[in-house]
């Protein structure tokens, strides 16, 4: 049985409801060892949906989770981390990006950052070029996993 989480969003990403210290207890009351905590990481960029913090909003998600890894040390490992998609011409962030968490996931909701999440409206030519993204994304060594 899995006894590990390194995709548990927050109420930050507005898809996810509770506190980052609900997920926690949640967590140790099931006897899960390892929480990594992966919200959306934050691209200010995109506009067209709201379901991620934006760049201001980094610093506190670390520290509360920082805080909570803390507190629980003696029950459970906690991980922070976040969920980005790979854009190409944005490569420069995910370096930054991995100076302040732990493990970042690549998770292609998109292609452009004027583009629609790929769930609710893609086009057939879109298929290509994420597929294609994704792989030059992995190739980078940026991401723990797809």
């Amino acid at each position: 049985m899995q006894n590990f989480n390194l995709h548990t969003h927050t109420k930050r990403c507005f898809h996810a409801v509770g506190t980052d210290e609900e997920y926690v207890l949640a967590a140790i009351k099931n006897n899960v060892k390892i929480l990594g905590f992966s919200d959306h990481c934050p691209m200010d960029q995109y506009t067209v949906y709201q379901d991620r913090m934006k760049l201001n909003e980094l610093d506190e998600y670390i520290q509360s989770i920082q805080s909570l890894k803390e507190k629980y040390k003696h029950q459970i490992k906690i991980l922070i981390g976040l969920e980005c998609e790979y854009v190409p011409e944005y490569a420069d962030m995910y370096p930054e990006f991995l100076k302040k968490v732990d493990y970042l996931i690549l998770g292609q909701h998109f292609n452009r950052f004027d583009q629609k999440d790929f769930t609710a409206f893609i086009m057939h030519e879109d298929i290509d070029v994420m597929k294609d993204y994704v792989i030059e994304g992995m190739k980078t060594g940026y991401f723990a996993y797809v």
